[in-house]
């Protein structure tokens, strides 16, 4: 089966989401979160430890993604989270927010090549130095400005035992407007050693396939967008997948600290979870498909509920989530799309979980 993990998202695929994802539809090889920092003191925020603490992930494959351009703050970073049962820490050097990039951090710091491979030296020598197992991989765009240097980024990252590349092949200035460099994505494939996962406008089954078929020596893909704007985008994959026969896929990603049979082990566990989503959740007609993501709209409303005390907490993030799905194909569908726009709005203008709760009931699954 496909190898798919899912992008953070800063603000929106924290633990509640995660887990809400997780319990409605599965299929995810791994999660990622939103990018923590270490700050000055060498200390993560309440929120950052709260996020990651195992005992509200326990039913996740997850990946810590660190945001720095400091090597001994990410070295403490990753060091710190593989204590706390974390055996891969992620860097972020693809966020193109500005308020990131004029920092010299995420997308920006991509503009000198030499200052990430210095970056990358000192953090292996200090986790080399303190005998840490813990494995870093690493999150990239082609560049910030312009692609003139991606050759020394490709370069740079050969260099280093990492334990994967996830490569958005946009430059950080594009943020997610324009195309993607698929050229760039062969060049990496044909360069590197590594895992290589591609991340960057996958938002259908079409998009899928297009990546699978040019790169299919890829371990895989990443996706976020386009499981915020559809996130039966999964069982959709899986479906499909079931009906051309696809077989689980070695995608050296498999956990290195495993003996061989406890890899073959886990490996069968996994295809049986990811056949008995298949099997479980037919999605071939939109009743079916709204069903779903009406259960998962419930089950992360209770995620984000028990997560904080205060009822009315949560209605802020599931606006938010109400963005993404004005751009929703099946309620587009459903509804068309100036119905729907209608719709969200009267959401939108909710001031407390009584009035979302009246908002969200224009939504009538029986209806369709």
């Amino acid at each position: 089966m496909l190898h798919i993990e899912f992008a953070p998202m800063e603000g929106i695929t924290g633990f509640p989401f995660r887990n809400a994802f997780e319990k409605v539809f599965g299929g995810i090889s791994a999660y990622y979160t939103p990018f923590l920092t270490v700050n000055q003191n060498k200390k993560f925020g309440s929120h950052d430890i709260r996020d990651v603490d195992p005992k509200v992930n326990q039913s996740i494959e997850l990946i810590p993604q660190i945001l720095t351009n400091k090597p001994d703050q990410l070295a403490w970073g990753a060091e710190r989270l593989y204590e706390m049962g974390y055996a891969e820490v992620n860097l972020n050097l693809g966020c193109p927010s500005p308020t990131v990039t004029k920092r010299h951090k995420g997308a920006g710091f991509l503009a000198d090549p030499e200052e990430v491979d210095r970056l990358l030296s000192e953090t292996y020598r200090i986790l080399e130095a303190d005998h840490s197992p813990v494995y870093l991989s690493v999150k990239s765009r082609i560049g910030m400005q312009d692609k003139s240097r991606f050759n020394e980024l490709l370069r740079v990252y050969g260099s280093y035992p990492l334990r994967r590349l996830v490569l958005h092949p946009r430059l950080g200035s594009q943020g997610y407007e324009g195309t993607v460099d698929l050229d760039c994505f062969e060049e990496a494939l044909d360069s590197l050693k590594c895992p290589l996962i591609y991340n960057g406008d996958l938002r259908t089954i079409e998009d899928i396939k297009a990546i699978r078929q040019r790169f299919p020596e890829a371990a895989g893909i990443m996706i976020g967008r386009g499981f915020l704007y559809d996130p039966t985008l999964i069982l959709k994959i899986r479906e499909d997948e079931a009906g051309e026969g696809h077989s689980k896929e070695k995608t050296g990603l498999e956990n290195g600290q495993q003996s061989a049979a406890e890899d073959t082990a886990a490996a069968e566990d996994t295809a049986g979870a990811e056949n008995k989503v298949i099997a479980d959740n037919k999605v071939a007609n939109l009743h079916d498909r709204l069903k779903f993501l009406y259960l998962f709209h419930d089950t992360l409303l209770d995620e984000y509920s028990k997560a904080n005390p205060y009822p009315d907490s949560c209605v802020p993030r599931m606006k938010e989530l109400w963005g993404f799905w004005l751009e929703n194909p099946d309620l587009i569908e459903a509804y068309g799309r100036d119905l729907l726009r209608k719709m969200v709005k009267k959401i939108k203008k909710s001031r407390n979980l009584e009035d979302y709760h009246l908002a969200v009931r224009q939504f009538n699954i029986q209806d369709h």
